[in-house]
């Protein structure tokens, strides 16, 4: 990871890990940034209220392809981001997909 950088960005990236992988890759993030660095987590967005959500069906897709990864809620990440030591910042909802959640380092 590369020390020093204003922003990271990973985009369809933890959505590939369960979350002791997300974790590791956040805390990467976390040990190479520096005081005001941010993490922004492009992703899709899993909403369990909303039937006809993109995140649902990929959801499922990445459960019957793989072991452990899945999409998580914009708190899930916060969540993450959280326990990597960023302070979780906005989600931004984009048209279309996917949506960005903001992590600030602490």
């Amino acid at each position: 990871m590369p020390a020093g950088c204003d922003v990271y960005v990973l985009r369809d990236v933890l959505h590939d890990q369960d979350d002791l992988g997300a974790g590791r890759i956040l805390a990467a993030c976390g040990r190479a940034a520096g005081p005001d660095a941010r993490v922004v987590v492009a992703e899709i967005l899993l909403d369990r209220t909303a039937a006809a959500s993109p995140g649902l069906l990929i959801d499922v897709q990445m459960m019957m392809a793989t072991t452990g990864s899945r999409q998580r809620s914009a708190s899930e990440h916060a969540a993450l981001l959280s326990r990597a030591g960023f302070r979780a910042g906005r989600v931004i909802e984009l048209p279309g997909v996917p949506c960005l959640v903001e992590g600030v380092a602490s």
